[in-house]
């Protein structure tokens, strides 16, 4: 029986393992147009749960439409703490400058896991493709 809870606690906490880490950065409006989707508003989630992602991840927009789970792991600044909370981004748009960072978020998406401003670093893991 032990061994059985020790599988099951050691699965349970499995997926945290498999997370990339990077850093975040709130992305302001206006977020049209965008590389992904142009002038189309109908791809923009409604929940303005979005982000952009930079170099590493942009891969010629072949990240567009996919969704990340992203955590904060700690702020930038010691004023202000993480929420705990996770957050599913939609990728829209590509930042590629050499000094992007790796996701830009948006405001409404930065807000929850994380009220203050500045950088943040994060984890985060793909959770679903194209129509997730």
């Amino acid at each position: 029986m032990k061994a059985l809870t020790t599988l099951f606690a050691i699965s349970y906490f499995a997926h945290l393992g498999l997370c990339d880490l990077g850093n975040a950065v709130t992305y302001p409006p206006l977020y049209l147009p965008n590389k992904c989707y142009g002038h189309s508003e109908a791809d923009i989630p409604t929940t303005k749960l979005f982000a952009a992602v930079g170099r590493g991840l942009w891969n010629n927009g072949g990240v567009c439409g996919r969704y990340f789970e992203i955590r904060c792991v700690s702020p930038d600044h010691s004023a202000s703490q993480c929420t705990g909370k996770n957050v599913i981004v939609k990728i829209i748009e590509g930042k590629v400058g050499y000094r992007a960072l790796t996701f830009s978020l948006s405001q409404t998406a930065a807000a929850v896991i994380y009220p203050g401003p500045g950088h943040v670093k994060i984890e985060y893991h793909e959770v679903g493709g194209q129509g997730w």
